[in-house]
């Protein structure tokens, strides 16, 4: 997931540079054209990006910065373990995906995305909730998150597809802000198979 949300990032760059939002005044090769703003991963709020920045200020995620993933602790809970198994293989899926190039490219990704994501949602879903009340709350919220940052993919794709730029950015900043949470989430609870990411 943490691959994805800086997948999602880089497509708020595609978006802007593709000119799906109906500004009048926009300028080509403008820097407003290539900084689009960039929800931060892991909770925190990013500054929206200003005509008075140097373009060379900030450097974009890449999916290096996201990769890692913590071992499982040993005193990992039964239900963490059993939805480290179940997402594994649809991550594993998920993670081949190459993230689109261009513009051209979201529709085909999220086509091959999407199923993918509502796959390991479900296979989530299916299982039994932890029985400690300190982790049903969690495990509630994290499936929660996840439920949003699908609804959100597929506003997402829908907008996408009305040519809707304002539609494609509120989704995309729903879908970064839900996959943040569920990370938060994930490495609350130790799943580290479906979200869980470590930060170094």
């Amino acid at each position: 997931m943490t691959r994805l949300l800086c997948v999602l990032a880089t497509t708020l760059v595609l978006v802007a540079a593709a000119g799906c939002s109906d500004d009048d005044g926009g300028e080509a090769g403008g820097t407003a054209d290539t900084r689009a703003p960039v929800t931060a991963p892991a909770g925190t709020t990013a500054a929206p990006a200003t005509t008075e920045e140097p373009a060379t200020t900030a450097e974009p995620a890449t999916t290096e910065d996201y990769d890692a993933r913590p071992a499982p602790p040993a005193d990992q809970s039964r239900w963490a373990r059993q939805v480290d198994v179940v997402c594994k293989p649809w991550q594993e899926r998920i993670d081949e995906l190459a993230a689109p190039a261009d513009a051209a490219g979201l529709e085909s990704w999220l086509a091959e995305l999407l199923p993918l994501v509502r796959r390991q949602l479900a296979a989530v879903r299916a299982l039994k909730p932890p029985a400690k009340r300190s982790e049903a709350e969690p495990a509630k919220r994290f499936l929660a998150n996840m439920t949003q940052l699908e609804r959100s993919l597929t506003r997402y794709r829908a907008a996408l597809e009305a040519g809707d730029g304002e539609a494609v950015q509120r989704a995309l900043v729903e879908a970064n802000a839900a996959g943040a949470a569920a990370r938060n989430d994930a490495l609350v609870l130790d799943v580290t198979q479906c979200g869980g990411y470590s930060d170094s």
